[in-house]
């Protein structure tokens, strides 16, 4: 169900008629999820208030989406003031470093005719890599998502707070 919230909102924010209300449709989307995710937390202490709970915002979600009313899909009273971070924030993290890898593998080819040995060719692909993953976050937007990232090879024991979207 959080995929299918995930795709419907992504979609409809980018139908010509919902184009000036993507910002609100991802963000009312984001909430939605973290709604749900904390009533499948209730679970655990709560059973019956929490099944009760989800089952409403099951109706209210599959209702709203009947009507085409994607910024509505929980009442806001229901919805939490900060959903935190996003939950799929380690999707955008592989996307980046993904591109970085191919762009550091690529390079191999060109570094060893060019004859280039010993470090070289460990440092030579470690550094595009950096690079090209550190300007392919920033080109996509996806600075943000390195932050983990950073934090781990700084060896700091706090995570990242804040969320990304």
């Amino acid at each position: 169900m959080d995929q299918a919230l995930v795709v419907s909102g992504r979609k409809r924010a980018g139908l010509r008629q919902f184009g000036g209300d993507a910002g609100v449709l991802k963000s009312h989307t984001r909430k939605v999820r973290a709604a749900i995710t904390l009533q499948l937390t209730e679970m655990l202490t709560d059973r019956v208030a929490a099944a009760e709970t989800l089952g409403r915002y099951c109706l209210h979600i599959t209702a709203a989406q009947a009507e085409a009313d994607y910024a509505a899909l929980l009442p806001v009273a229901d919805l939490p003031a900060d959903p935190g971070p996003d939950t799929l924030s380690g999707r955008g993290l592989v996307r980046v470093l993904s591109v970085g890898a191919i762009a550091a593998v690529a390079s191999l080819p060109v570094l060893l005719p060019l004859g280039a040995s010993g470090s070289s060719v460990l440092f030579a692909p470690l550094a595009v890599f950096t690079v090209v993953a550190v300007v392919s976050a920033a080109i996509t937007g996806d600075l943000h998502r390195l932050a983990p990232l950073v934090q781990t090879v700084r060896g700091d024991r706090n995570p990242p707070t804040g969320g990304g979207s």
